[in-house]
C-alpha cells in the first residue's frame, strides 16, 4: 500500500514537472499514459489515476478519444491549490527548529504543485492567539492546513477544529485527545535518551527546565525522562523540575530558575532543557554567574537547532527530524485532500537521535 501511495505521488509529480520544464499552457496535449508509465516506470493504471487526480483539480483536462490536455489557461498550474500553515514565531532562539519544519512543508508542496500561505501567531496568550489566528487562514481559499498548535486539551480550540471538517495535519504538538492526522518526533523516546546519556555519565541529581504549556511532547519529553531515571532507582528533586511561564521574557525566566537552583543546598549536577532555547539561555546566564559548565553542571537540550554549534560549550541535545516532519505533514494532508472519505487517523512518529558536544560531562555518581 505504501508503495502504491509513492508511485501515486511520483506520477503526479512527474506530470507536474513535464508540464513546468516544457512550459506547456492551457489547451496543450500531454504524452499518452503509456509514454508516461515508460517514462516514470510505473504501470499505466497508476499514471491513469494521477492523471484523474489532476483533472479534478482542475491542472488536467480530457477530451474523449483525443486525449489529456493542460486545463485552460484560466487555471494556473496552482490554481486555488493552497494549504495554510499555522506556526508559533520561528524567528527566535526557542523555535527556530520550527522554520525547517516549515521548509520541508514547502519543498514538498511545491513539488506537487501546492502553495503554502504561512500565518504565524505571537507567544503571549497562546489559546486566544491561536483562535485568532485559525480563524484568520480560514478565511483564506485553502484545500488543507497543517498547524504547529499549543493549546491545552481543554481549549475550544479543538471543539472549532472539529467542526471545520477541513483536512488537518498537526505537526510538532499533536492533539492529546488524538483527534487530528499528525506528525512528531517520538518524544517519550527523546526523554529516555536524555535520562539514559546523563545517567551513563555518573548523574544521580539532575533538574528539568521546560515550558509551562503541558503539550502532548513536552508531557513525552519530561515522561520518558522520569520514567527511565525512576527504573534506575533515581527521581527527581520536586525543587529540580523549573517551568518557565509562557508570555514571560525567556531571560528572566530563567534567572529565577538559575538563581533557585544554585540557592539548593545540594546543586543539580546535570539539568536537561525540554528545548534548546531554554538550554542554550541556561548556558549563558550560568556562564555569566561564573558557573562552569560542564565542569560544574552539564547540560543536554532538545531539538538541535543551528544554536547548539555556536554556543561555548556546544550544546549536547536531543536531534529532531524537523525538515522530514515537515514533509510527511504535507504528504498526508494531500492525502487527506485526495482520500476526502477516508477515516483513517494516521499519527506519525519519527525516530529522535542524539548528538553529542561538550556540554556535558562523566563523572563519579554520588554513593
Amino acid at each position: 500500500m505504501k508503495q502504491n501511495s509513492s508511485q501515486f505521488a511520483r506520477a503526479r509529480q512527474g506530470i507536474i514537472s513535464h508540464i513546468r520544464q516544457n512550459r506547456l499552457s492551457g489547451g496543450d496535449k500531454l504524452p499518452s499514459i503509456r509514454a508516461f508509465a515508460g517514462e516514470f516506470c510505473i504501470s499505466p493504471l497508476t499514471i491513469q489515476k494521477a492523471i484523474g487526480s489532476l483533472i479534478s483539480q482542475g491542472i488536467l483536462t480530457a477530451k474523449v478519444g483525443s486525449g489529456t490536455y493542460v486545463a485552460p489557461s484560466g487555471k494556473r498550474l496552482y490554481g486555488d491549490r493552497v494549504i495554510g500553515i499555522l506556526m508559533s514565531p520561528f524567528l527566535t532562539i526557542e523555535n527556530n527548529f520550527l522554520s525547517e519544519i516549515f521548509q520541508g512543508i514547502k519543498t514538498f508542496l511545491d513539488e506537487r504543485g501546492y502553495r503554502a500561505i504561512l500565518m504565524q501567531y505571537s507567544s503571549g496568550e497562546i489559546e486566544k492567539e491561536e483562535i485568532a489566528a485559525l480563524d484568520a487562514i480560514l478565511q483564506q481559499k485553502i484545500n488543507g492546513m497543517i498547524a504547529n498548535f499549543n493549546s491545552p486539551a481543554d481549549s475550544v480550540l479543538w471543539s472549532r477544529l472539529e467542526q471545520e471538517n477541513i483536512p488537518l495535519v498537526c505537526v510538532n504538538n499533536l492533539s492529546q485527545k488524538h483527534l487530528f492526522c499528525g506528525v512528531t518526533t517520538n518524544n517519550f523516546a527523546g526523554g529516555i535518551l536524555a535520562a539514559k546519556t546523563l545517567y551513563e555519565y555518573g548523574h544521580r541529581n539532575i533538574a528539568i527546565a521546560a515550558n509551562n504549556i503541558r503539550t502532548l511532547s513536552v508531557d513525552e519529553r519530561i515522561s520518558g525522562f522520569r520514567d527511565y531515571l525512576k527504573n534506575c532507582s533515581v527521581e527527581i528533586d520536586p525543587a529540580n523540575l523549573l517551568f518557565i511561564r509562557p508570555g514571560h521574557s525567556l531571560a528572566q525566566e530563567v534567572g529565577c530558575c538559575i538563581d533557585a537552583l544554585l540557592q539548593n543546598r545540594r546543586r543539580p549536577s546535570a539539568v536537561f532543557a525540554i528545548n534548546d532555547g531554554i538550554a542554550a539561555e541556561f548556558i549563558l546566564q550560568l556562564s555569566e554567574r561564573k558557573v562552569r559548565i560542564p565542569e560544574e553542571i552539564s547540560i543536554i537540550g532538545f531539538d538541535n537547532n543551528d544554536v547548539c554549534r555556536f554556543l561555548t560549550p556546544q550544546l549536547t541535545t536531543i536531534r529532531q527530524p524537523a525538515y522530514e516532519m515537515g514533509r510527511r505533514a504535507a504528504e498526508i494532508v494531500l492525502n487527506l485532500i485526495d482520500n476526502k472519505n477516508s477515516s483513517e487517523l494516521l499519527e506519525v512518529s519519527l525516530k529522535p537521535e542524539l548528538i553529542i558536544r561538550n556540554s556535558i560531562k562523566k563523572i563519579t555518581p554520588d554513593v
